[in-house]
């Protein structure tokens, strides 16, 4: 997931994911002043108390969520980054592409088709739509997926291919 915060003509960039081959939480944060740091959680319950006081820290300095949003965060209603969440006209839709990859795992193949778009002169991509390939082309709906957004086409790919294999194994299970 991504979010900007704003301040001023400053924006911080905050993309968050899940790391499954170290069963981490990551945070990577970019500041108005190009220095970038990484931070790591093995808790999600740790992680998203961190998440919540550092959006808080940053609220109480005079931040504000900037936008428009490409997901709504997946988070409490009492935190306060979903409540920020506002449209806006950033996105030039002459600047969006797509483009499409397939992703196997067992007796499945997913087509995913990922959007690039630009939101203030940086370059992000998300997913559009997931399909089952397997079955028809069957558009399927996976919770979270609509939270995928990452600066390279290569790890939203990755973080779709994350989502759909959860998808799955919750499948599996019901």
């Amino acid at each position: 997931m991504m979010w900007l915060f704003s301040r001023h003509r400053e924006e911080i960039r905050l993309e968050t994911w899940y790391d499954k081959y170290t069963s981490e939480f990551v945070v990577e944060i970019a500041h108005p002043d190009g220095q970038t740091e990484s931070k790591r959680f093995l808790n999600d319950r740790v992680f998203q108390t961190w998440l919540a006081t550092w959006d808080g820290q940053l609220l109480g300095q005079g931040w504000t969520q900037s936008g428009p949003f490409l997901s709504v965060p997946e988070r409490q209603p009492t935190q306060s980054v979903g409540s920020h969440v506002a449209g806006g006209g950033d996105t030039k839709a002459a600047d969006s592409a797509t483009t499409k990859r397939t992703y196997t795992t067992g007796t499945h193949n997913f087509e995913v088709t990922l959007s690039r778009i630009l939101l203030k002169e940086q370059t992000l991509w998300t997913v559009a739509l997931v399909t089952d390939a397997s079955r028809a082309d069957k558009r399927l709906s996976i919770a979270g997926m609509h939270a995928v957004v990452s600066s390279t086409q290569d790890a939203t790919f990755a973080r779709a291919c994350d989502r759909i294999d959860k998808w799955l194994l919750a499948q599996s299970r019901a």
